[in-house]
């Protein structure tokens, strides 16, 4: 989940992806309906990631 999240920030053009980072800003070349579409595939990985984190770390591994 984090990678393909890094995956896309670096199609954004971020050369060092991170959750902790904002979002960058939209390319010059890309269109406002497919950066705002990879914004919201981030958010979501990101999201499910910490969720599954916060699921191991008060339930342990099982």
């Amino acid at each position: 989940m984090i990678l393909k999240a890094q995956r896309l920030r670096r199609k954004l053009g971020q050369l060092n992806p991170s959750s902790i980072k904002p979002y960058p800003k939209k390319p010059h070349r890309m269109r406002c309906t497919t950066y705002s579409r990879i914004i919201l595939e981030i958010r979501a990985l990101e999201f499910e990631a910490a969720c599954v984190l916060d699921a191991r770390l008060r339930y342990g591994r099982g």
